[in-house]
Order: C-alpha cells, then structure tokens, then sequence
C-alpha cells in the first residue's frame, strides 16, 4: 500500500511539475499573442478612422466644385469680414465656402484638418435665414476648432485610438455658446497625441507641417489651428493651453493668441488633457487664435456673456469690459532672453529685445528680469505636476497602442530619477 501511495504521489508531482511548466509557456506566450492580436485591431481601427476623414475631406471637395466661390473673402480682414456679414452685404453660405475650398486646398501641403463638420452648410443656412435684427455678434463668421472641442455625434481621440468612435454625448459647453452667437463651426484640427507636446502628430492624423516653410512644424498643442490660420484656412479658431499650447502656435504660424486665465472660459464637454491624470497644479484652459487681435477681443466679448454663466456655475460671471480693455495706462512689464536654462536662437532673442523696444516707444516700462532657477523647477516640479498618479489614466489608454512614441516621451522622463533627468536634459542642452 506504501508503494502504491509512492507511486501515485511521484506521479501527481510529475504532472503538477508538467502543469506548472506549460503554465509557465503557455499564460505569457497567450498573453503575448493576446497582446499582439489587440495592437493590429488597434491599428487597423486607428487606420480606418483616418480614412474615413479623408473621404469626408474628398466628398466635401467634390461638392465644392459644383459651386461657385468668391476666392477674395478669404483674403478680407476680421473687421471687414464681419462688417460685410453684419450688413448683409456677404452671406453666411458664401464665406463659408470660401473658407471650406480655402482649407481644404491649403490642407493638401499642411494636413492640419482631421474632420469636416457637415452641419456647417445647415447651420450657415439658417443665418441667411435670419432677419438682421437676429444677427449675433459672431454671425456667419467661419470657426476651426482644436479636435479636443467637444462636439455632439463626434468622437474626440486627442489622437488616442482607443478613443475613436466614442462620440460625445452633446456639444461643449464653448462651442455651444459660439453657435448662438452665430459663429459656424466648420473644421476640426490636428494635434499631438495626448496633447502634452510643442509638436503635432498623432497616429490618426499624421503629422502637420509649418505653412510658412516647408519642413518646419508648427508647434503645438494646438498646431492644427495654427497651421490653418497662418495659412488663410480659417479666420478664428479654439486651442487649449497648459503650458504654451495657444501661444506657441501662434509664434511659429505668425498669428495671434490669447491664453484666458485657466477657468474664465469653460472646459465643460471638451477633452481637457489634465482630466482624471492626477493633474491639480496646472490647468488648462481653451482659447481663441486668430489672424488679428481684433478677432481675439471680439470672441472673447462674444462668449463672455451670461449664457455661459448660466451653463457652467464654476466659471466667474464677470462679462468682458471694454472700458478696461480700451483704457491705456503705462504698465511695468518684464522680460528676458534667456531662462538659465535653454538658449534661444539669435531670431527669437532679437524678436524680444524687437519686442521691448516698441513696448517703450508707447511708454511702458520694461524691466529685465532672471528666471529663479528655472531648470530645478521643470525637472523636479513641473513634470512630475503634470504626470500625477503615474500617469495611470494615459496608459490604460495606450495600452495597445504602440504607434505613436511621442506620448510616452513626457512619461519616460517622468520615471527617471532627479539626476538622471538632470543629465540627460543637460546633455541634449550641449547637442
């Protein structure tokens, strides 16, 4: 009986051994393959979703064609743009065209849109239809949107495909405020994935170009609509910024940008990049980009207005005051070339001290100042602030998708140690 217990028990171990041993080949091998299958849905998924843009872009093209195009109002100013819209003496539909053949022409060399809206028509429709006495202070006028603006029916990856065909449940609670205000949104714009990067390229999209020169960016977050407004495709259109993502846009396009104080202008219904990522310390806020400053005072005292009060509490009820705006008053304003940290090129110095000079000759006073350092505070502070709880929320949505590195840059750099980032940062300052 001992022997026969001997055997069964040698025999179960050997078994059990077998067992554990193919566990150990088969669970990482099927998750391997597991892992493997979801990456190719994935980048099929992501693939499809870029084609069915550009079918959107051609179908639209062709539709345009049939039409005939007043190919000077792109090339009108904003004031005299939305003078000749407020008179009635351009209609809605034909600045709409105009700007639709306009960016989809310029898109070709920029690839700067990820969707056309075609609701614009309807909407555009439906101003004409209105007697002048209806007409809002954005009436008929085109506006691009950032792909992270929150629209009804549409999906809103920030480059993300795990996020496509997700579509939001209504529009933001911004562009909802510009729409009763008669702006007609009418293209959606690229940006980098995740949208924590001054490039703009996602695996979705592709990559945006500088329309100024050729293989040159043009900056992000909010490339997109910098590239399309630098390069006559839009007129006005909405970023969103966290750390330059407005405004440096704007610099490499040669446009104009405001960056309002993070809550002014509300986020509700938007994709917002610090959104469940343990992001506390730096906010973001959307913002308008235009071809002149004008465009930028006449949005930001269009959607300043109760309606928005009244959608969001949490933005302050405070309207847009033309008297303070209108009010000169000599102002001490501070400035500086260099951060201690990273030398600009000699253009972007000069274009400073440029800067400062014509701040003078109006009668401001400028006053050098010396970033404190500047480099301490981005490698131990700024970038664990921006990648709270391990960044937890933007790996579960990469978790199958390897296409795009640039995301995974901020995160990487993240991980390593304060000496580490200080070496490596120092090292690519030397290069």
């Amino acid at each position: 009986m001992d022997r026969i217990v001997s055997l069964l028990d040698e025999r179960l171990l050997k078994a059990s051994m077998g067992i554990a041993a193919a566990a150990a080949v088969c669970v990482p091998t099927s998750y391997y393959l597991y892992g493997r299958y979801m990456r190719a849905k994935m980048n099929r998924k992501i693939e499809a979703r870029g084609q069915r843009a550009r079918d959107k872009m051609q179908k639209m093209r062709d539709d345009l064609a049939k039409q005939e195009l007043d190919d000077t109002i792109p090339q009108l100013s904003f004031q005299d743009l939305h003078k000749a819209l407020q008179d009635g003496s351009l209609s809605a539909t034909a600045v709409l065209r105009a700007y639709q053949a306009k960016a989809l022409k310029l898109n070709d060399r920029v690839n700067a849109i990820t969707d056309v809206l075609e609701d614009a028509n309807a909407i555009a429709n439906g101003l004409d239809a209105l007697p002048s006495s209806k007409r809002g202070p954005l009436h008929g006028v085109p506006v691009s949107l950032k792909e992270s603006c929150g629209l009804k029916g549409q999906d809103c990856t920030a480059g993300f495909g795990e996020l496509i065909d997700v579509p939001w449940r209504a529009d933001s609670v911004l562009v909802q405020v510009l729409k009763s205000k008669g702006a007609i949104p009418f293209v959606r714009t690229n940006l980098p994935q995740g949208m924590r990067s001054f490039a703009c390229a996602n695996p979705i999209y592709g990559e945006t170009h500088s329309p100024l020169l050729k293989g040159r960016a043009p900056g992000g977050s909010s490339g997109g609509e910098g590239a399309l407004i630098g390069g006559g495709g839009s007129i006005l259109g909405v970023g969103s910024d966290i750390g330059g993502s407005i405004r440096i846009p704007a610099c490499y396009c040669g446009i104009y940008a405001l960056k309002p104080t993070a809550g002014r202008l509300s986020l509700i219904g938007s994709f917002e990049a610090d959104a469940g990522c343990g992001q506390q310390l730096v906010k973001s806020t959307e913002g308008p980009l235009g071809r002149d400053v004008s465009c930028l005072v006449q949005f930001m005292e269009a959607v300043l207005c109760q309606e928005m009060f009244d959608l969001d509490s949490s933005t302050p009820p405070i309207p847009f005051r033309r008297e303070m705006y209108e009010n000169w008053k000599p102002l001490k304003i501070g400035y500086y070339v260099y951060d201690d940290c990273t030398r600009c090129v000699p253009a972007v110095e000069r274009a400073v001290m440029l800067a400062k000079a014509t701040l003078e000759k109006l009668g401001h006073t400028l006053v050098e100042i010396k970033p404190y350092k500047a480099f301490y505070a981005f490698i131990k502070f700024l970038i664990p602030a921006l990648i709270g709880h391990d960044a937890r929320s933007y790996k579960d949505l990469l978790k199958f998708d390897d296409s795009c590195g640039l995301m995974n840059e901020p995160y990487k750099f993240h991980k390593k140690s304060y000496r580490e980032r200080w070496f490596w940062a120092k090292l690519e300052e030397l290069q």
